[in-house]
């Protein structure tokens, strides 16, 4: 009996160890990797145009462009605020031979390299001027970044849909993954890594790593650069445009409820016009829960407004835009790892409860960034430069924060894309997606016109004129013609307790909020078609 009840248990436990192994095999093939690799791709190409327009508020930063010009440049990242205005016109409007989502991601990336190409020479030359008139063309250099981020807000649109139609249900929640994982390459490879590429400084240092001498100038210029990612990005959207199918296959559809709701989002493609399409728009605000969701959506991005001058805080202390950028490249292969991390933490937790506890740990960062630079001078070598702890210390700071950053934004787009009705999922995906780019936007644009408002300055007139460029090589700002002033306090540190006692208080008010939303039923978030 004993020995029959020995073979049993042993029979049962080969048999669990063989449902392991077909759940892990079974798991890889589930998460349709193809499927994954490709979205990350898309949202890479994305991510360029945006990477590239965030690299040149620190080159406006070493030619001492005043906070107020920094302010009106951050409009370039209004589109992504804004995008729900023309989210209907994407969603109405395609070429039926093309199909409705490969129409636009054709459209935009095409689009955005034709933009490089033709802007290359201009820009280059605009960004090498004196300070005065970088800050004349600075409403030229608005217009063109934000034209780029347009086009990348215009394909983030259809590419959140697509990813939702190419994805199952069960994997939904991969699409923040694929957002958060190509968003962070393309930011890298259109910001730091063509920052580290331009200066010269980092160039010589990779110049070094391959015995060749030392140039006047970097690697890559802006005009260069910009001619290589107009000319990428037009050859993949052409071979996306002939490679790639719309839709899933009927054979790949994995349920009758895909194939269901294939044929419904063919009907709701021709039944409904432009203008019954933003009547949708306007009847999800009466979706009963969507209301407080979208005033937690937008209120809590005013907590982490502050952020957006740090890195401008640390180019103005000394530190390279060079050095910065190439921190960001150290911490890129750990930071794109870090979102595959989260999303298996977020899949086994409720998102909103994680997303509070990030919230936390994010205004924690930004205390500690706080306390950095009030001891920055610690930091300091005896020739006035930043000794390697400085860098050892900031690179820290950085991977903490981003990976608290990416966890607060993946938690949000994983509880949006759960509750998203798929027959509408692009512009349900894009109206919840709108409501924090606005927050952070708002916040951005003000906390930079602020700091310019409430920093007190000592101005005294020049001696001499002819001395104008001397002292701007100096840690002096030129407020006026004539003039040199020096900044009596650092504004950054009450704005900073400001925002501090902002996220208490946000975060005390909106516990009930959070507890009530997640204990809803998908049904109570669907939209109903009459």
């Amino acid at each position: 009996m004993n020995e029959e009840l020995k073979f049993e248990v042993m029979e049962i436990d080969e048999n669990s160890r063989k449902k392991k192994k077909t759940s892990f095999f079974q798991k890889a093939k589930n998460l349709d990797l193809k499927t994954v690799f490709f979205l990350i791709f898309l949202y890479i190409l994305q991510g360029i145009p945006v990477g590239t327009s965030g690299a040149i508020p620190l080159i406006l930063t070493t030619k001492k462009i005043a906070y107020s010009h920094q302010g009106i440049y951050s409009l370039t990242r209004w589109p992504f605020s804004v995008r729900i205005l023309w989210a209907p016109i994407i969603d109405r409007f395609f070429i039926k031979k093309i199909g409705r989502r490969k129409t636009w991601i054709f459209f935009c990336q095409f689009t955005s390299g034709i933009l490089f190409l033709c802007t290359a020479s201009p820009i280059d030359a605009a960004l090498n001027m004196p300070k005065a008139n970088i800050e004349d063309d600075i409403f030229i250099l608005t217009a063109v970044f934000g034209a780029l981020v347009f086009l990348s807000a215009s394909n983030d649109i259809t590419l959140d849909a697509w990813s939702i139609d190419l994805l199952s249900e069960k994997n939904a929640g991969l699409q923040s993954l694929c957002n958060s994982i190509g968003m962070s390459i393309g930011l890298f490879v259109g910001g730091g890594g063509f920052l580290i590429l331009e200066a010269v400084e980092s160039s010589n240092r990779i110049r070094d790593l391959f015995s060749i001498s030392h140039k006047s100038y970097g690697i890559i210029s802006i005009k260069y650069f910009f001619y290589i990612m107009g000319a990428g990005l037009t050859v993949t959207s052409i071979l996306i445009l002939k490679l790639k199918s719309e839709q899933k296959s009927q054979a790949k559809l994995e349920t009758d409820q895909e194939k269901i709701l294939l044929k419904r989002n063919a009907q709701f493609s021709t039944k409904f016009s432009i203008l019954d399409t933003y009547k949708l728009i306007w009847r999800i605000f009466f979706i009963k829960p969507v209301g407080i969701w979208i005033i937690l959506l937008i209120t809590h991005r005013f907590a982490f407004s502050i952020e957006s001058s740090f890195s401008i805080k640390l180019v103005e202390k000394g530190v390279a835009r060079e050095n910065l950028s190439l921190i960001g490249s150290i911490l890129t292969p750990v930071l794109i790892w870090l979102p595959i991390v989260l999303i298996d933490l977020i899949n086994r937790s409720n998102p909103l409860n994680l997303f509070r506890i990030f919230f936390i740990l994010k205004m924690t960062s930004i205390a500690l960034f706080a306390m950095f630079m009030l001891f920055l001078d610690k930091f300091q070598n005896k020739d006035q430069s930043l000794s390697l702890l400085f860098y050892i210390f900031l690179g820290l700071w950085k991977l903490i924060d981003n990976f608290f950053s990416s966890a607060t934004s993946i938690s949000l787009g994983c509880f949006n894309a759960k509750i998203s009705d798929r027959l509408v999922s692009g512009i349900y995906m894009t109206f919840l997606s709108f409501w924090p780019n606005l927050g952070a936007n708002i916040s951005r644009t003000s906390i930079l016109f602020l700091l310019d408002l409430v920093k007190v300055e000592k101005c005294e007139k020049k001696t001499n004129l002819n001395n104008e460029l001397n002292d701007t090589l100096n840690e002096h700002k030129t407020s006026n013609y004539g003039l040199k002033c020096d900044v009596l306090y650092e504004p950054v540190y009450l704005i900073i307790a400001l925002v501090f006692l902002y996220a208490i208080i946000w975060l005390l008010i909106s516990r009930k909020y959070f507890r009530k939303i997640q204990n809803l039923p998908k049904s109570d978030w669907e939209f109903k078609l009459d």
